[in-house]
């Protein structure tokens, strides 16, 4: 196997990690953002923006999860694995925040008031329909940005 081969694998190897991990987030984000949505029911004056309060707090607690789990499986080389480097793991996690940040604070909550407020869609199936625009711009920032375009070596 060449060399244009073996790069090719490992690319399709870490796509696929990287879409498990994406499928872990949407479920724990999207789960996260119900149970938000639910408790801030209760808290008067928050029902008016309770949407985006709960997307906040499931953005932020989400990018935690994606962050370990594409750190440690998907954009790390497994030589480095068994090594915590904890400065540039701290570098990496803030870029982290800073992309999703783009794509999961910008980017979705501009798409939700126009989605919500503009177009009357439900605020429980809004999150899923960004996702057809966030999840590829992440990729992106996640692979080039956040973990400087290395790829999983195997």
């Amino acid at each position: 196997m060449n060399k244009q081969s073996v790069r090719k694998q490992s690319g399709w190897i870490q796509f696929i990690k990287f879409g498990m991990v994406g499928i872990s987030n949407t479920a724990v984000n999207y789960g996260i953002y119900l149970l938000s949505l639910g408790a801030l029911e209760s808290v008067r004056g928050a029902r008016r923006f309770d949407y985006l309060i709960a997307q906040m707090i499931a953005f932020v607690l989400s990018v935690l999860w994606s962050f370990f789990w594409n750190y440690k499986y998907v954009f790390t080389d497994q030589a480095k694995r068994g090594k915590a480097d904890w400065k540039t793991a701290g570098r990496q996690l803030l870029r982290a925040y800073a992309s999703y940040s783009f794509t999961g604070i910008f980017l979705n909550s501009f798409l939700l008031l126009v989605e919500v407020d503009a177009l009357g869609m439900s605020k429980a199936v809004a999150p899923l329909v960004n996702l057809c625009i966030s999840v590829p711009v992440n990729f992106w920032l996640n692979k080039y940005w956040t973990f400087g375009g290395k790829a999983l070596k195997s």
